[in-house]
């Protein structure tokens, strides 16, 4: 008895399972479905500009008979190959000059390309010495029908038996640089491709069958004649070793995704496939489990949490996954969660709730750390096999509240910094300025900042990754106009002059990045800021934090922005963005989205009918998220109070509300750093400063050395980030 482990036909207007992605490379078309029209759905495949095949007549195009055409197609979802692999697929290569095939391959389960290999010859499967574009990550073997016969080629991967036309050819893995491992050519007298005038999809195909056994015998087999039977001279390559010291030198993956890629160069050809089969080859489908990628990170000490595990297939038998506990917090002290999870007989999903243990003392966060144990009747998948939660303490008001990047810079001003000099980064302003750094090798200017200082900020140049111009544009129409009509220079101008300098809180993505909430979730990159490997936990996270998932504040978590939102989770998939955070502050802000579940876009704009009037009006105002990230934060309308409350602050003190007003102070927080701490100013209700120096005598110690001028300068550049509490 076998198992069906996925049919998919490809001959309609969609596909069944919406687990595909797609691309190309260079300036290629990308591969579509010929019965659809029109761009895909999350998960699914493109159709052409208009369906070129009647419903239920069509296939998939990997190339349509252009020249220089490269594109590929993965299943990106790990399946696994304990029972054996048995496919089964219709090919189609016509309408061209013959060049130059179809590679069909399997990767490491654990791996995520997000492009193919190289094109040409290489077939979008492995490396080659003759065009740009490394091979395909996580490669295991790549096998070509290969109708041009550069596949066999030495260069097009380590290795090779020479060109071989029409021909069925084995690459081997990444680790062996896509080694040449066997390959046979076709009979005499047949051949990959439809090389006739009146070639059709109809007359050009050709079935393949491909099986791999769980020890590593690979077979190929290519009904060339269509007479809808495996010939003996069909049977091209038959239970070859893809594990054995002379080829892969290394055993099967656990699991394995599959895909397919293609590519013309100077000659070419149409090139498609339907009819998509994959069976176990011996025995049953041992289904693969994980925790679903939906779950949130935190929960509050007063909550609870529902974690979730799925399986990649149903099974008649039960499921029990045993759970491994880690972290900081303590099962059955301070929370409480089963020690398994048990899927019902055909249930692909099963859940256990985390319930916090809710202290009545102040405590600082604890994590749960979860690993999948070894599964009965099941296997662990090798992607999302643990999750760590992290229990937010709800006694200390400090915890719960926020303080942006752009207040972060603000302290730092106050404390003498140059905003410029804090915003550049010379290597990155360097590398992206290849001019400047010309100059700066001839002598021409003394660094890249003389050069920033002089010319590149008012050029439209970026600092360093922190400050984008482009986005600083888009975000604020108003100052994209100014800048059209020359009122100012640039974005960086506008925003160091006035829009930092009046709190006019105009970049979105320093307004929801908060840096001692991050630095506190990511004792790794705090450590690695205190040594100096980055500038600030903003810069870790615009450059690697956010691919990673991390959350960049409390009012924007990625795992729910991802889940609620799969037209982003698929564009982050196939790379279009760095992350769903990138996506809400390009789009996501202006379309009303939410970034949290405790914040509803429609609900705001309900509850705020001046906002909603604004947004209507259409004046610079995009939609209700947007208001709650620029002002209504600040105003007590949305996400979380403020560690430095401005409204708080000039309400309790109304002689800095009327110097502001008169514009002999730019803010309230500039007097709080400068003055208010020396008078005995309160900053919000959640710090108080003769508490901070009486509970951490370590910073009253910094003060007296001159290393901090007080202890809410402290609490904001360092307390956050080790858990400090601001009050009592």
């Amino acid at each position: 008895m076998t198992d069906n482990i996925l049919t998919e036909s490809f001959i309609g207007s969609d596909v069944t399972q919406k687990t595909w992605i797609f691309g190309h490379t260079g300036n290629s078309l990308d591969p579509f479905l010929t019965a659809r029209s029109g761009p895909a759905p999350v998960g699914g495949l493109p159709g052409g500009t208009t369906a070129i095949d009647p419903e239920g007549s069509g296939a998939f195009r990997l190339t349509n008979n252009q020249e220089s055409q490269s594109t590929f197609v993965i299943y990106n979802q790990p399946i696994n190959r304990a029972s054996g692999l048995s496919i089964n697929f219709d090919l189609y290569s016509y309408g061209g000059t013959g060049a130059d095939g179809i590679s069909f391959f399997l990767i490491d389960g654990s791996a995520n390309p997000t492009t193919a290999g190289a094109s040409g010859g290489s077939l979008g499967y492995s490396s080659s010495n003759n065009s740009t574009g490394d091979g395909l990550v996580g490669g295991y073997i790549g096998i070509a029908f290969d109708e041009f016969g550069n596949f066999s080629v030495p260069g097009y991967g380590s290795g090779g038996s020479g060109f071989s036309p029409d021909s069925v050819a084995i690459r081997g893995s990444q680790a062996t640089n896509y080694k040449y491992l066997t390959g046979a050519t076709v009979p005499e007298g047949t051949s990959i491709d439809n090389t006739s005038n009146g070639a059709t999809r109809s007359n050009s195909k050709r079935n393949v069958q491909i099986d791999l056994t769980p020890e590593g015998l690979v077979s190929v087999q290519v009904d060339l004649n269509n007479n809808n039977v495996f010939d003996a001279n069909e049977k091209l390559i038959t239970n070859f070793d893809v594990t054995a010291s002379s080829a892969n030198n290394a055993p099967l993956p656990q699991t394995f995704k599959f895909g397919f890629s293609s590519g013309t160069g100077g000659l070419t050809n149409i090139h498609e496939i339907n009819n998509f089969k994959t069976n176990t080859l011996t025995g049953s489908y041992i289904p693969l489990v994980n925790i679903a990628n939906t779950n949130v990170n935190t929960v509050p000490e007063n909550g609870n949490l529902t974690i979730t595990a799925q399986l990649d297939r149903p099974t008649s038998s039960a499921v029990t996954v045993p759970l491994t506990l880690a972290g900081t917090a303590t099962n059955g002290v301070d929370y409480n969660i089963p020690t398994s999870i048990t899927f019902a007989p055909n249930q692909q999903t099963a859940s256990v709730t985390l319930t916090p243990v809710d202290n009545t003392g102040l405590a600082p966060n604890k994590t749960v750390a979860i690993a999948l144990g070894t599964p009965t009747n099941a296997q662990l998948s090798p992607q999302n096999n643990n999750f760590t939660v992290t229990i937010l303490d709800n006694d200390d008001p400090t915890l719960q509240e926020s303080f942006n990047f752009e207040n972060q810079l603000r302290v730092l001003v106050n404390r003498g910094n140059n905003l410029v000099n804090l915003l550049y980064d010379n290597q990155y302003y360097l590398n992206n300025n290849p001019d400047v750094a010309t100059a700066v090798a001839n002598g021409q200017f003394s660094s890249g900042l003389q050069h920033f200082q002089q010319f590149g900020q008012f050029e439209g140049r970026d600092p360093s990754i922190i400050f984008s111009n482009n986005l600083y544009l888009r975000e604020n129409p108003d100052v994209a106009a100014a800048v059209a009509n020359r009122q100012f220079r640039s974005g960086f101008e506008h925003f160091v002059n006035f829009g930092f300098k009046f709190y006019e809180h105009r970049d979105l993505r320093m307004l929801s990045f908060d840096e001692g909430y991050y630095l506190a979730q990511n004792q790794d990159v705090f450590a690695a800021v205190k040594a100096g490997q980055f500038d600030s936990g903003f810069e870790h996270y615009l450059l690697f934090g956010q691919k990673e998932r991390r959350n960049p504040s409390r009012e924007f978590n990625e795992a729910y922005y991802l889940a609620n939102n799969p037209d982003v989770n698929s564009a982050v998939t196939q790379s279009t963005f760095q992350s769903g955070f990138d996506h809400y502050i390009r789009f996501g802000i202006y379309e009303g989205r939410n970034p949290i579940g405790t914040f509803n876009n429609s609900q705001y704009l309900s509850s705020n009918s001046d906002v909603a009037t604004l947004v209507t009006q259409g004046n610079f105002l995009r939609s209700g998220t947007e208001h709650a990230v620029r002002n209504g934060k600040y105003e007590g309308r949305a996400f979380l109070p403020q560690v430095f409350d401005e409204q708080y602050y000039l309400t309790q003190y109304p002689d800095v509300a009327n110097a502001v007003a008169q514009d002999t102070l730019t803010g309230g927080l500039d007097h709080y750093t400068l003055f208010g701490f020396k008078e005995g100013r309160r900053p919000s209700t959640s710090y108080d400063e003769n508490f901070y120096l009486t509970r951490y005598s370590d910073v009253g110690s910094a003060i007296v050395r001159g290393e901090f001028n007080n202890g809410f300068e402290h609490f904001i550049l360092f307390g956050r980030a080790e858990n400090r509490l601001g009050v009592g």
